[in-house]
């Protein structure tokens, strides 16, 4: 699944860029994507499965987390918010590549804007516009 899930990225942001020409090349390393473009670098960290070693990945700069759009890993999001909200560039993709859907969510902006009693029932409300990798 890790490679459906990098043939995924790769994709998504090539098709992305067509409208922009901004992206100049990328480097793969085990689940790592470094796409650098003419105005900024982003890291796509590929983890089908979301678990505490995504710590190691979180910094400053923009940051896309691809996972699959499980109900563990909204879990994970969910229990790990706090954590999550203090990167303003870190985004999550929720993908189920068998069918190219997906949802996203910037967890600072969201944290910002939603209201803090029903975050995460908002959260489960966007991971339902998705049908779930089974």
């Amino acid at each position: 699944m890790l490679d459906d899930l990098k043939e995924w990225s790769i994709n998504f942001i090539k098709h992305k860029d067509i409208f922009t020409g901004k992206l100049i090349d990328f480097k793969i390393e085990d689940n790592l994507i470094e796409f650098n473009f003419k105005d900024r670098k982003q890291l796509y960290v590929i983890m089908p499965l979301l678990n505490e070693s995504i710590k190691r990945y979180l910094k400053e700069g923009y940051v896309s987390v691809v996972c699959l759009n499980k109900r563990e890993n909204v879990k994970f999001l969910i229990v790990s918010w706090n954590l999550f909200i203090k990167y303003s560039k870190l985004n999550f993709i929720f993908v189920n590549p068998k069918l190219n859907e997906k949802w996203g969510i910037y967890p600072s902006m969201h944290h910002f804007v939603a209201e803090k009693e029903s975050f995460a029932l908002g959260i489960k409300s966007l991971f339902e516009t998705v049908p779930e990798v089974k």
